[in-house]
């Protein structure tokens, strides 16, 4: 919960499943605060084993799939575009869809974390 005078972070919306489109994620995000919202979001892999269980091991680890800045109006809906690395963007085009993890840091400093899927070739070419 934010303090007094920190700015929550923007919400995820429309969904936990991300469009993934060449090497770019669509991540929509809502800023409900009465305050405008900036900061980061990045995409993280989940890693494959939990926190102290040879989590040391390279493939176990999470890893940055990429990240981008925001900055959001009040009461506004905005798709930050998100580019993947050539091996996350690699990965999803060969399994399909993968498990992510979304956190969003705000300039205040308060952070929120999502659990969420993106998927390969849902993205619409209507702009």
């Amino acid at each position: 919960m934010p303090g007094i005078g920190e700015t929550p972070p923007p919400g995820l919306k429309g969904g936990t499943k991300l469009d993934v489109t060449g090497r770019t994620a669509t991540v929509p995000l809502a800023c409900a605060g009465p305050a405008n919202c900036t900061g980061t979001v990045a995409l993280n892999s989940r890693g494959s084993k939990p926190k102290g269980q040879g989590s040391n091991d390279r493939a176990a680890r999470a890893r940055t799939l990429g990240s981008a800045a925001y900055s959001i109006q009040a009461g506004q809906l905005v798709d930050v575009r998100v580019r993947l690395s050539r091996r996350a963007a690699k990965r999803v085009r060969g399994e399909g869809k993968i498990a992510a993890r979304l956190v969003i840091d705000t300039s205040s400093g308060t952070r929120s974390r999502h659990r969420v899927r993106l998927r390969a070739g849902h993205g619409s070419a209507v702009g």
